[in-house]
């Protein structure tokens, strides 16, 4: 199954917004590539984008690297906490069996 897919070493797609169409609907894609430039002229799709798709806002706001450094501390909070309660589980109960047994 897997062997009729392979990755491609370059970009199919830059735009923003892609639909896919048969190669005999050319009437369609035509008419679908002059809605997209109409809808691009007018602002609408970078209005709907800012409405309904986080990443636009973010990338607006912040750079990407930022946001890239911001997730890496994040997990690594995450994951350091996770390693912390591990380590306290497994710790206090010996602490407490040594401290009951009076050592």
């Amino acid at each position: 199954m897997f062997q009729d897919y392979y990755i491609l070493d370059e970009e199919v797609y830059t735009e923003d917004v892609v639909f896919a169409v048969r190669k005999e609907d050319a009437v369609l894609g035509k008419i679908i590539d002059k809605a997209v430039y109409k809808l691009r002229t007018q602002d609408v799709l970078d209005r709907v984008q800012r409405k309904w798709f986080l990443t636009s806002i973010l990338e607006d706001a912040l750079p990407r690297q930022f946001i890239y450094v911001w997730l890496a501390v994040l997990l690594s909070g995450i994951a350091g906490f996770f390693v912390f309660l591990f380590w306290y589980i497994i710790s206090i109960p010996e602490f407490w069996l040594r401290f009951g047994q009076g050592n």
